[in-house]
């Protein structure tokens, strides 16, 4: 096992270590508390106690059947871990969550994906891969793995400029955060981010993305912008609660909601602390003794572990 796989389980593991604001409790929130709790119950309700994790969409059996760890699961399992602050259950299914994902990724060769940022001191922008951990009970677990030849350029992708400028400021780099935040800002055509992914819609996680990364900064949020990513919350059938995953030049929903768009979604409506969580998991005292017995299961070859419809691989 790596040190960077030694990382990455820290990662999964502190979501069911630390202990953050509930979002319940935030006085950032004003308005958009309804649509935040509204969010939270849209991904409890998608997920499977049998399984461990929440399913990538409701939308059809196939999407139901299939479990992401990365992004979906572990998105979901940072807001279920900020939301249960002061909720049990909410708490425990974060717990479960991360400890499942960590499950499924121990012995993976260099598991890192590029949401690590949000949670972890690591860089991890190289090209993507879709892979598939298990099959059977009906139940399909995948992860899309940042561990290809190439990187991932954040003047071609706004989800990347935007992610690689929460990672700069994470680490306190500040004027490389803003650049490439301008990168991504530079892909805004009016209606949404038209970038080297771009076909015939917009991805509505990219809006999620852009807003987050501009509170983290500091940076003014085009109120345009934070309009569209309220308005593409979805209110009946199985979606509700949920964002939709895409949408067309008149921000009208072009397909129904999947997990990784409306975890992202929450993130963004919620004003996150000013370091980003990531000084939260670095200082949790809880996680010192996690950090040394990873390292020693990794130098020892021992199991130590006691505990995305949007899917492209993409090549630098």
């Amino acid at each position: 096992m790596s040190l960077t796989s030694a990382m990455v389980m820290l990662s999964l593991i502190a979501l069911a270590a630390i202990t953050q604001p509930a979002y319940a409790e935030s006085n950032h929130l004003g308005t958009n508390s309804v649509m935040v709790a509204s969010g939270v119950d849209y991904l409890v309700r998608n997920y499977d106690a049998t399984v461990g994790l929440i399913h990538e969409s409701p939308d059809s059996k196939n999407l139901s059947d299939t479990y992401w760890l990365f992004s979906d699961n572990f998105l979901a399992g940072i807001v279920l871990q900020r939301a249960g602050a002061d909720n049990v259950s909410l708490s425990l299914m974060a717990t479960n969550i991360s400890r499942t994902s960590a499950l499924y990724l121990y012995g993976k060769p260099n598991p890192v994906n590029q949401y690590l940022v949000l949670t972890t001191s690591l860089f991890p922008f190289n090209a993507s891969k879709n892979f598939t951990f298990h099959k059977g009970g009906g139940a399909v677990v995948k992860s899309t793995v940042n561990n290809q030849t190439g990187t991932l350029e954040p003047t071609k992708y706004a989800d990347i400029a935007f992610l690689q400028a929460i990672g700069y400021h994470n680490r306190g780099e500040d004027s490389s955060a803003n650049q490439v935040f301008n990168y991504g800002t530079a892909l805004w055509n009016g209606t949404g981010f038209k970038d080297a992914a771009f076909a015939t819609t917009f991805a509505t996680y990219k809006i999620a993305l852009y807003v987050y990364a501009a509170r983290l900064l500091g940076q003014p949020v085009n109120p345009s912008i934070s309009q569209s990513l309220l308005s593409l919350q979805l209110h009946s059938g199985d979606d509700s609660g949920g964002f939709a995953t895409s949408y067309t030049g008149n921000f009208k929903p072009a397909s129904g909601s999947n997990t990784e768009t409306t975890s992202l979604a929450i993130l963004a409506l919620s004003v996150p602390a000013s370091n980003g969580g990531l000084s939260d998991i670095l200082e949790s005292p809880v996680l010192d003794l996690v950090l040394v017995v990873l390292l020693l299961g990794a130098g020892l070859g021992m199991p130590v572990l006691i505990w995305r419809h949007r899917r492209t691989q993409r090549k630098g």
